[in-house]
C-alpha cells in the first residue's frame, strides 16, 4: 500500500540529451506537509527533474508517482507549477491573465480575488501585466499555481533575478503557503534562502545526488575554525598531523579548519598547546547550507 505520508516517490530517475545526462538514477521522496528543495549549480538537472515530474518532460528511464499513483491528469489537478520564467499575455490584466490559468486548469474564477490577495498583488488586478515589476511578475506566477487551490505547489528558481526586497517577498509568501499546509518542492541556487524555508533538500550535481535529507541534519557535525598564531609555518605543520582535523585550507596568514564530528575547538587548542604551539586567534563559523554545498560540489 501507498505511503499516505509520501507525496511524491522517485526511483531511478534518468534523462539524456543525445551525449549529455541531464539525470541519472535520481531517487528521492517527498513527505507530505514539507518544503522541499533541490540544489544545484546552473546544469546539473533541477529544472529537468522538475519538468518531468510535471509532465513537460519524458524520463528516458525509471518513475515517478504522486499520492503513491501513477502519474496522470488527475494527479496533475492536484499540483500547480511554475517552471522556469512565468509566461502571460503582457497586454492583459492580472486578473484576465489568472481566467485564463483556471479555464487551463478546468476551475471556477472564485478562487482568484483570494489568490491575487495572498501574493499582495489584489490593488493591481486591473493592470496589465507588461506594467508589473520582476517582482511582481514573479509574484504572479505563484499566483498562477494556486489557482484551483492545488495541494502541492513545484516551484523553478521562484527568486530568480529579484533583488533582496522581492527575494524576501518571495520567501515570506512560500512560508506563509507551507503554514496553510501546502507541500511546497522548489529548485533553487540562492542557498541562504533554501536554508530559511526548507525542511529537507537534495543536492545535484550533474544530474547526480551528492547528498539529501533535513536541512539540520545537513548543517550539522564538524565544526569550521579560523586559527592563527604567531609562527605561521609551524601552525602549518602542527595542524598537518592533527587525527582529528577533517580538512585544512591556507587562508590569508592563518588556516580555515573543518573538525571532525564530536571534536570542539576546546581540543584543538590543547592539541596546539601540548606540541608547543599557542594559537593566538580561534574564531568558530556557523557551518551553513551554503559551506555544505560548497564542500559536496567541489568534492
Amino acid at each position: 500500500m501507498p505511503d499516505k505520508e509520501l507525496v511524491l516517490q522517485v526511483k531511478n530517475l534518468s534523462k539524456s540529451y543525445r551525449s549529455i545526462k541531464a539525470i541519472s538514477n535520481l531517487s528521492i521522496e517527498v513527505g507530505r506537509g514539507k518544503v522541499y528543495g533541490i540544489l544545484g549549480p546552473n546544469g546539473s538537472g533541477k529544472t529537468t527533474t522538475l519538468s518531468i515530474l510535471t509532465g513537460i518532460l519524458e524520463q528516458d528511464s525509471g518513475s515517478f508517482s504522486w499520492f503513491g499513483e501513477e502519474p496522470s491528469a488527475a494527479t496533475r489537478k492536484r499540483i500547480g507549477s511554475m517552471i522556469e520564467t512565468p509566461a502571460f499575455f503582457p497586454y492583459m490584466s492580472l486578473e484576465n491573465n489568472l481566467r485564463i490559468v483556471a479555464q487551463i486548469k478546468e476551475c471556477g474564477f472564485d478562487d482568484i480575488p483570494e489568490v491575487l490577495k495572498a501574493v499582495k498583488l489584489y490593488d493591481r488586478r486591473k493592470s496589465r501585466f507588461s506594467t508589473l515589476s520582476l517582482g511582481m511578475k514573479q509574484r504572479l506566477g505563484i499566483a498562477a499555481t494556486l489557482v484551483g487551490n492545488p495541494e502541492i505547489l513545484v516551484l523553478d528558481e521562484p527568486t530568480n533575478g529579484l533583488d533582496p526586497e522581492g527575494i524576501a517577498e518571495v520567501r515570506e509568501l512560500i512560508i506563509q503557503q507551507a503554514a496553510a499546509g501546502k507541500t511546497i518542492i522548489m529548485a533553487s541556487h540562492i542557498l541562504s534562502e533554501v536554508e530559511k524555508v526548507c525542511n529537507e533538500v537534495a543536492i545535484l550535481k550533474n544530474g547526480i545526488l551528492l547528498s539529501q535529507g533535513d536541512v539540520r541534519a545537513l548543517i550539522k557535525g564538524e565544526s569550521i575554525l579560523e586559527i592563527k598564531a604567531a609562527n605561521t609555518s609551524l601552525l602549518i605543520e602542527v595542524m598537518k598531523d592533527c587525527p582529528f582535523i577533517a580538512k585544512t585550507e591556507k587562508e590569508n596568514s592563518g588556516l580555515t579548519i573543518i573538525l571532525k564530528e564530536g571534536f570542539a575547538p576546546e581540543d584543538l587548542n590543547r592539541y596546539a598547546f601540548e606540541k608547543g604551539l599557542v594559537l593566538s586567534e580561534i574564531i568558530v563559523r556557523q557551518k551553513s547550507l551554503e559551506t555544505q554545498f560548497l564542500q559536496l560540489v567541489k568534492e
